[in-house]
Parts: structure tokens; C-alpha cells; sequence
């Protein structure tokens, strides 16, 4: 028989596992917003604690798209990050206008995509080949 009063303290419990095992990916949502993973989001702001804003660029020959992180929304087509700073919840941008300006359905596009840095380049920038 299970001595339940002793088993609560030695059972593993499931504690934010999620966030502490998240991977590095950028999520594109049917409404045309770009989701970033937790992973993501703390990896940019061990970084950069700063970061708030995200520039988004296709390369059409490559079927790519990179994304530079930026602490000023200075550029031109540099979107706010909504819960970056707070890290709890979805971070997110809105991307809908960039995938109208290159063409791209992005309710087609749906889904996750694993990123990666791009180390070559001065700054945050991270990109990921659509499917």
C-alpha cells in the first residue's frame, strides 16, 4: 500500500519544465503574427536584456527569413515585441504586413520553425528556412 503522506514528498513534480527544456524556435500564427519560443526569448535577453523589437527580412532565393532583434524601433518595419521583457506568456510580433509586402501566404506558412543565429553579422540576428 502507498504511504501517500510520505509519497508527496518524494514524488517528482512537474515544475515550469517546459520553459527550462523550450527550444529555440520562432512560431508563424494563422493570423499572421510570429510567435518566440521561451528558449528564444531568454537566450536574447541573457544577451541583451534591452531587446524589444524585431525586424523581419525574407530572402526569396533561399526561401529564408531572418529576423534581427533590436533594442530601438528605429528601423524602418520594426515591430514591438509584446511580453519580452516580462517573460511570462507568448512573445510575439505582428508580421502580417511583412508577409503581405513579400508575398507570402502566411496561413499557409503555419506552424513552428527551429532557428538559428546567424554569427556572421553584427547584432541579434537568428533565421530559419520555411517549409
Amino acid at each position: 500500500m502507498v504511504e501517500w503522506n510520505q509519497a508527496i514528498y518524494n514524488v517528482a513534480m512537474a515544475k515550469n519544465i517546459r520553459r527550462m527544456k523550450s527550444d529555440l524556435s520562432i512560431g508563424i500564427t494563422k493570423s499572421g503574427a510570429m510567435t518566440i519560443s521561451a528558449g528564444l526569448r531568454d537566450k536574447l535577453l541573457e544577451k541583451n536584456k534591452k531587446i524589444q523589437y524585431a525586424h523581419a527580412g525574407y530572402l526569396e532565393d533561399e526561401n529564408l527569413i531572418m529576423i534581427e532583434f533590436l533594442t530601438e524601433g528605429k528601423k524602418d518595419g520594426a515591430r514591438k515585441i509584446t511580453n519580452m521583457q516580462a517573460r511570462k506568456g507568448t512573445s510575439a510580433f505582428s508580421a502580417k504586413a511583412f508577409f503581405n509586402q513579400m508575398g507570402l501566404d502566411y496561413s499557409k506558412l503555419y506552424g513552428k520553425y527551429d532557428v538559428e543565429p546567424i554569427e556572421e553579422l553584427d547584432g541579434e540576428w537568428w533565421f530559419f528556412r520555411l517549409k
